[in-house]
């Protein structure tokens, strides 16, 4: 696998005209460009809060797509996850703490 690509001081100056082209307020969706990005930063803003929010319940958010959260549970004196799985109405599975969603057990 290829590493990041590296630039000399000359190769990115060069660049930069085309940093301000995206930044340029002569552009015509430069409006439309700009709400959009504080559209996104406002989601992620919430994003970020509804993180703060698990985490204080130290509640892991495992896969997003899936809509994975662990919890931690203690099963047989030994510390699990409760795993939850978005549309599930409470929690019905759990698994190891080195173990993931493949490895649910039924509660």
């Amino acid at each position: 696998m290829a590493g990041p690509r590296v630039y000399s001081i000359e190769q990115a100056n060069a660049l930069v005209p085309n940093f301000e082209k995206v930044n340029s307020r002569s552009c015509p969706d430069h409006e439309e460009g700009a709400s959009l990005v504080n559209q996104l930063k406002e989601l992620e803003e919430k994003f970020q809060a509804v993180l703060a929010e698990l985490a204080e319940h130290s509640a892991s958010v495992k896969d997003m797509d899936l809509g994975l959260v662990d919890l931690f549970h203690v099963r047989d004196g030994r510390l699990v996850h409760l795993c939850w799985k978005r549309g599930e109405k409470e929690f019905v599975a759990w698994h190891h703490v080195d173990e993931g969603y493949a490895d649910r057990h039924a509660l």
